[in-house]
């Protein structure tokens, strides 16, 4: 696979220029700069004329060389970063020549490259051949010494770098894979230290994304890149870093930062009414006229090219929306702004496969990121959250969503909800079931003596029950009988927990319901983010978090329901008792609420609600 040269004395002009240039190209990169390599050595394939040109930075590449490394004093620095990117923004040739360089010329590193598609992956492929051949023939041995490419399989490709390195060690090896987003046999017992997953938001699942990230060291880099596709997996983490609520860097590279996205006056694809002067519509003025466009357009000298070629772009979802018979205008511009994205806001409420209304998940989002009122450690381990301390005379239920607490598995997930439908705690952790589940019923009787309702579907929430019953714990979720809508009072029978099997339908529609008819108030920053990823066709296991939310909903129904009559008549008499004068242990709960509402730091050795109990 070696470069073919025309050799003049053993090196071309081009190697002589090239081996004059290294040493500063490599010292760079040993401070994290990977440009005077990519530029000084690698070649790309131009898209319009087909040539192999030299690798020259586009000002998206620019932009993003300054934010991710240009600060950098070393290679080995971490890295955290999410880039929200227009269509075509040369974002993927510039992380995979970044890791090759990092790869053929540092010892030890070893970078992966996580891809969506076959398409994808093929294109990967020829061009990180590509930056191999672009190599000088002094690189590398003659004889391809030091070189190892694994294509045998059809979802990943592995180039490895031999390079001498001392008399010690004379051999390191670095390498680069390429490896498809659903490759099922890869990612177990790796540890790359650089990764990129590549048009993040198209993954299907994040399987593979678990098994890198298990394997990263403490000073890894880890690059996510996509084009936005609704309230999916980029949106949490963008989100996130933007909120303050994670470390990192959040980047956004909009469509009127690429100097080729123009058109000149008489351009042939420009449409008819916009090849000379045109009246700007309202969608040009938001544009023209927003903060994003003032600080990086480069086409503020020239904003009607601009518009000539965004209005070209339009006219082509127009007509591809009309062959697939789904044309509206609307939709049309929330695909340009998922596509084109302007602005960083208005390019996740677009084209989401979530039920939950976006406006109102949002509103969810703003919320929980102003955090809980109270946060810390239950005697079990698991995380408590308080948003709203236990109110006299208000009826709560807790639904729990049971798992067997593994590292890697689900969470253990118990939610405390009001009869007004605010979710007032929630504690969860990958911890002991039964440690949880005492934590869960001391948590229940300072909520008024929550009515208790784990699932029992898969066993473990039997388990649960028991707990809590020889804790004498008696407010439980029992199975209401069949014919319990009439007026006659009968006996529950003694099947204890919530039962999914046969209704999870019913629940799923009744829980989006509730957040789409402003019915439900949500804090929980980790249940939004699962709400804005939720897709109701998927065959995947639906999140922890929200099975626990689906169950609250149910069983605290207002429409004169089985379940809903249930949890207010079993709610009847830990809300009379809620109300009577506090004996002296009720003095000491509710003096611990007062600091919580006011903020006042528990006693040391204290948990969220003081002394640990």
């Amino acid at each position: 696979m070696a470069l073919e040269h025309e050799l003049v004395d053993g090196l071309t002009e081009l190697e002589r220029v090239q081996a004059v240039l290294y040493p500063e190209a490599l010292r760079e990169l040993h401070r994290g700069h990977p440009r005077a390599f990519i530029e000084g050595f690698l070649r790309v394939e131009d898209k319009i004329t087909g040539q192999i040109v030299p690798f020259l930075y586009t000002e998206n590449q620019r932009v993003l060389d300054e934010r991710l490394w240009a600060r950098m004093g070393a290679y080995t620095e971490p890295l955290e970063a999410v880039v929200l990117k227009d269509r075509q923004a040369t974002v993927s040739s510039l992380l995979l020549g970044v890791m090759f360089a990092l790869a053929v010329n540092i010892p030890a590193v070893h970078t992966v490259h996580v891809f969506q598609d076959e398409r994808t992956g093929d294109m990967l492929k020829k061009r990180l051949e590509l930056y191999w051949r672009s190599l000088p023939g002094w690189f590398f041995n003659s004889d391809g010494e030091g070189l190892r490419i694994d294509s045998s399989r059809k979802d990943y490709l592995e180039i490895g770098f031999y390079r001498p390195v001392d008399a010690a060690r004379p051999e390191a090896v670095s390498s680069v894979t390429i490896v498809s987003a659903s490759a099922e046999e890869f990612g177990a017992g790796i540890a790359p230290s650089r990764v990129v997953y590549d048009e993040y938001d198209l993954y299907k699942d994040l399987d593979l994304v678990g098994r890198i990230d298990a394997g990263l060291g403490q000073n890894a880099w880890r690059i996510k890149a996509s084009t936005p596709r609704g309230l999916r997996y980029l949106h949490q983490d963008y989100r996130a870093i933007k909120d303050g609520l994670a470390g990192g860097v959040a980047i956004a590279l909009y469509c009127f930062m690429n100097p080729q996205n123009r058109l000149g006056e008489g351009h042939i694809r420009a449409p008819g009414a916009f090849r000379g002067g045109f009246e700007l519509l309202p969608e040009h003025r938001r544009i023209l006229e927003s903060e994003e466009w003032r600080a990086h357009s480069v086409h503020r000298s020239d904003p009607l090219g601009f518009l000539r070629w965004w209005e070209w772009e339009r006219q082509m979802v127009r007509q591809r929306l009309a062959a697939q018979g789904i044309y509206s205008e609307k939709r049309v511009l929330d695909e340009m702004e998922q596509d084109h994205l302007t602005n960083d806001r208005d390019c996740w409420m677009t084209l989401s496969t979530t039920p939950f209304d976006a406006e109102v998940i949002e509103s969810f989002r703003k919320r929980a990121a102003s955090g809980a009122k109270a946060d810390g450690a239950e005697p079990s381990g698991a995380r408590l959250q308080v948003w709203q301390p236990s109110m006299p005379g208000m009826a709560y239920a807790c639904p729990m969503d049971c798992a067997e607490g593994y590292k890697f598995g689900d969470e253990l997930v118990a939610y405390i909800r009001d009869a007004d439908g605010n979710y007032a705690a929630a504690l969860s952790g990958h911890v002991d079931l039964a440690a949880f589940t005492k934590d869960v019923v001391r948590l229940c009787r300072r909520y008024n003596d929550a009515l208790f309702a784990p699932e029992v579907d898969g066993g473990l929430g039997l388990a649960a029950i028991s707990i809590a019953r020889d804790m004498g714990y008696a407010n439980i979720w029992r199975v209401p009988p069949k014919d319990a809508d009439d007026d006659r009072v009968r006996p529950f029978e003694e099947r204890f927990g919530w039962r999914t099997q046969g209704q999870k339908q019913e629940m799923k529609q009744r829980g989006i319901m509730a957040v789409n008819n402003g019915d439900a108030t949500v804090w929980d920053m980790a249940l939004v983010r699962d709400m804005s990823m939720y897709d109701p066709d998927s065959q995947r296991h639906t999140s922890d978090r929200l099975m626990a939310f689906f169950i609250g909903e149910m069983i605290t129904r207002k429409d004169g329901h089985r379940f809903g009559r249930q949890f207010w008549s079993q709610a009847r008499q830990s809300v009379r008792a809620s109300l009577l004068a506090p004996d002296e242990a009720d003095a000491g709960e509710m003096e611990r609420v007062r600091r919580i509402r006011q903020g006042i730091p528990q006693p040391s050795g204290a948990g969220v609600w003081g002394v640990n109990r």
